[in-house]
């Protein structure tokens, strides 16, 4: 029975004081064992991934890995930071005077399911 360990792909590390000028010609293709697995595994990549070499394919990743990063990252921090200040602000208003204002029920616990929607939200 194969092992888990049988299937490791070689990597070669070099440390940051041997010259790298002679390992130019390596070009990093560590995604293509996911795509010989997955069609070991009877998956099949679309015509056109599957024409792609591995330098092409990695570099597309690279590319689109960039876009979504570009796009995606900015949204999910400025979500973050807007969580961030209504936490805050719930926090405030319940010194100021919420739960009165609001007629809460200081043991019902009310006021804590708002802060934990926010805090999950």
């Amino acid at each position: 029975m194969a092992d888990v360990t049988d299937k490791k792909v070689d990597v070669e590390h070099l440390s940051s004081n041997e010259d790298k000028s002679h390992h130019q010609h390596h070009k990093d293709v560590s995604g293509v064992a996911n795509l010989d697995s997955a069609r070991s595994r009877g998956l099949q990549p679309p015509d056109i991934i599957a024409r792609l070499s591995p330098e092409d394919r990695v570099f597309l990743e690279k590319k689109l890995r960039k876009k979504i990063d570009l796009r995606l990252l900015p949204m999910v921090i400025l979500m973050y930071i807007m969580n961030y200040i209504d936490r805050n602000n719930i926090a405030a208003a319940k010194l100021a005077g919420l739960p009165e204002d609001l007629h809460l029920n200081p043991d019902s616990g009310e006021f804590q399911t708002a802060v934990s929607i926010l805090f999950v939200g």
